[in-house]
């Protein structure tokens, strides 16, 4: 979802079946359910390899510059889609929030 910059694959699913995305497309995207299945088997060690050598080659080719010092930063944002005050499940991470109602968890 970080790469679309869109807020659900429900929402991807639609998009796709619009014209510009069925031109640069040459078969049709599978379904949001079928992304999600696909998505819910990635291996995350083998993405930490692939950005661990992306960032590698952006530090070699000076496209990010050392701060304070000799330390290099790289953030990569995630994207919060599933934030919720009603649901919560084991393996939720959590954050508290200060609102005008007071604190959140």
């Amino acid at each position: 979802m970080g790469i679309t910059r869109l807020g659900s694959l429900n929402l991807l699913e639609q998009i796709s079946r619009g014209g510009y995305m069925r031109s640069i497309m040459e078969e049709e995207m599978g379904s949001a359910d079928t992304i999600g299945r696909i998505m819910s088997q990635i291996n995350n060690d083998e993405i930490r390899e692939i950005n661990k050598e992306i960032y590698k080659k952006m530090k070699r080719n000076k496209a990010i510059k050392p701060m304070g010092g000799r330390k290099f930063v790289l953030i990569i944002d995630g994207h919060e889609t599933t934030a919720s005050y009603r649901r919560h499940c084991e393996g939720c991470l959590e954050r508290k929030i200060e609102t005008k109602d007071g604190e959140k968890t």
